[in-house]
């Protein structure tokens, strides 16, 4: 999202500040212990990842970017996705020239699917934020309210079904919709963001 709405010149910032929220983030949270050399590359591709969208997406869908019409949400998503492939492609690369991956196939496809829902989801909200979309083309305080609500919404039915228990047999899959209602409230009511 920052590629996107920043000016090309000023790439260099953004992406040289992710680096130390990375290493700490995978050196504090991710399990087994990472070698130093296996979170240069993850924080490598990553910004490759990022580079790529941006570049790829930059001349399509305009600069600030526009989302709000079906061809630059399309671009976006399928040069996202692109993006991502060959990113996590390098990735999986650089791991099995470390020895963190065995089996090339197994590895790209997990981080290609945690970091597609990643890239399809944030940056655009984000982007619609800094557009003043967020809630719409015409915004009241209506609107702001009724997004607040949704949110709460999607928290206090989210906590209990996606926090409280792990995953497995015993999680109803009934639970994992209830917060559609509220999704649903929010992409009829208030707007594309």
């Amino acid at each position: 999202a920052a590629l996107l709405l920043a000016p090309p010149r000023y790439w260099w910032m953004y992406l040289l500040g992710v680096v130390p929220a990375h290493l700490h983030v995978v050196a504090s949270f991710q399990l087994p212990e990472v070698p130093i050399v296996v979170m240069l590359c993850q924080v490598g591709s990553n910004i490759l990842l990022a580079v790529l969208a941006a570049f790829a997406l930059r001349p399509l869908i305009g600069a600030p970017p526009q989302l709000g019409n079906h061809r630059n949400m399309g671009a976006f998503i399928l040069l996202a996705v692109l993006a991502t492939a060959v990113a996590s492609a390098v990735a999986v690369w650089l791991f099995l020239l470390t020895g963190w991956a065995a089996d090339f196939w197994h590895v790209w496809r997990q981080r290609v699917l945690a970091n597609v829902f990643s890239i399809i989801t944030i940056p655009p909200v984000i982007v619609l934020a800094f557009a003043g979309q967020l809630v719409g083309a015409h915004a009241t305080r209506r609107s702001y309210l009724e997004l607040a609500l949704i949110t709460v919404g999607v928290l206090v039915v989210g906590i209990p079904v996606f926090g409280l228990d792990s995953p497995g047999p015993s999680t109803l899959p009934a639970l994992l919709l209830a917060p559609l209602p509220f999704l649903i409230w929010a992409a009829v009511r208030v707007g594309v963001g």
